[in-house]
């Protein structure tokens, strides 16, 4: 399992995201094995920072091999439905750059998980496969935040 970064540390490790080029250096596609989308778009991989395209993909290999290689199981999961990766734009409601913006952070059905929502009102949870799966890797789940919960949210990078 790799460790992944401080949130405070990323403009020191990777720079600013908004320079030229910098996609181009650090930003990577990952291939989804199944099928997914953002709305009526289809998502055939993901962008993401290059240190967390090896976690990424054992991420996307074990939910799909959890769901046993069924499209109606990764449905039913929720796991087709993206909702965003690499975008260049500040944390909500603050100043500071969103870990979106290193392509450090992922979210995934955000019709079914909106940001803010309690505990038991989210359609992720702790046993969730999707959940399970990526903090297996050692990702950080927002579902887990104390604060402004943000269960659609997995984050390759440490708060703090």
């Amino acid at each position: 399992m790799l460790v992944f970064p401080k949130q405070s540390g990323c403009l020191a490790r990777f720079g600013n995201p908004s320079a030229q080029g910098w996609g181009a250096k650090n930003v990577t596609r990952v291939p989804v094995p199944w099928a997914m989308r953002m709305g009526d778009i289809p998502i055939a991989s993901i962008k993401i920072n290059k240190i967390a395209a090896g976690s990424l993909t054992r991420v996307l290999a074990a939910i799909w091999e959890t769901c046993g290689h069924s499209q109606t199981s990764i449905s039913n999961a929720h796991c087709d439905c993206f909702s965003g990766d690499w975008a260049i734009r500040p944390i909500r409601g603050g100043h500071t750059p969103s870990m979106h913006s290193f392509a450090l952070a992922l979210d995934f059905d955000a019709a079914h998980n909106p940001l803010g929502a309690p505990d038991g009102k989210t359609f992720f949870h702790a046993g969730s496969q999707i959940v399970r799966a990526f903090k297996a890797e050692g990702w950080i789940w927002g579902g887990d935040w104390t604060g402004r919960r943000d269960a659609m949210h997995f984050q390759a990078a440490t708060v703090g």
